[in-house]
């Protein structure tokens, strides 16, 4: 059975360059609970060759809580790079959290703060910001179930307006944060391609797969975007109206707003 092709979104707008919203805007008993969150560790994932220069300034911005750290991670083999961060948080027991990101990435100083928040307030296993894929029309990197095929399908941007906290079955591993809890009662090679089918089933997804089978949970804050980078950053985005859709942001060029 052939896949349905997404829609593509009607609304296009000019957008001005993106501006990333304050932590003080946020609830104020997050604002309470960040002074006690627990240390961790920030993996940055990246080739051979860091291919953005505004994903490191973001990433020199980025707070965190005390006592925490980024490690760099390089190599030619994505999976490569997320097992060894792996290990090496699991050799760290006084860290409770891993965080991963990759090199083509932009967000705000304190989406790791909010995202362990929610994580924390909520008692998550694994919590994750929305990402739209570098693609036309974009896709968020979110997905449910298909009970018919056993596949995961892409939730598509209309499916996601009401914004909040909201549980899928995969998701991208970009931004996404996860527990020790769920990495120590995992096998290893906790990070792995598929060998049947590997578009399908990437290295993200397959430890998606892995952590539902043990029965945790992944969580996605819809209201927290992170920036995909290629020529322009992707960020997912609301107009003042409050739909919701997909900021081509140029930086001091401007940009535009795809609508759903």
């Amino acid at each position: 059975m052939a896949k349905k092709r997404p829609r593509v979104p009607k609304t296009v707008k000019y957008a001005p360059a993106k501006e990333l919203t304050s932590f003080q805007e946020y609830n104020p008993e997050i604002n309470t609970l960040v002074q006690s969150l627990p240390p961790g560790n920030v993996a940055v994932l990246c080739s051979e060759m860091a291919r953005y220069s505004s994903f490191w300034v973001c990433l020199n911005g980025l707070i965190l809580p005390r006592n925490s750290r980024n490690s760099i991670h390089t190599g030619a083999y994505v999976v490569d790079n997320a097992e060894r961060a792996t290990e090496m948080f699991m050799e760290q027991g006084h860290e409770d959290w891993i965080m991963l990101l990759g090199d083509d990435h932009m967000f705000s100083p304190h989406m790791a703060l909010k995202l362990l928040a929610l994580m924390y307030h909520h008692d998550l296993d694994c919590i994750v910001p929305i990402c739209f894929k570098r693609s036309f029309p974009p896709i968020p990197v979110l997905y449910k179930h298909d009970d018919e095929t056993g596949l995961p399908t892409p939730y598509l941007p209309e499916d996601l307006h009401e914004g909040g906290l909201k549980e899928v079955t995969y998701a991208g591993s970009a931004g996404m944060i996860i527990r020790r809890r769920v990495m120590e009662a995992m096998s290893k090679p906790r990070w792995e391609l598929s060998p049947h089918d590997q578009y399908t089933w990437g290295e993200d997804l397959l430890f998606c797969k892995k952590l539902n089978e043990l029965g945790f949970k992944i969580h996605a804050d819809l209201d927290l975007p992170l920036g995909h980078t290629l020529n322009a950053t992707l960020w997912p985005s609301r107009d003042q109206t409050g739909q919701f859709g997909c900021h081509y942001d140029f930086a001091n060029q401007g940009g535009f707003f795809l609508g759903t």
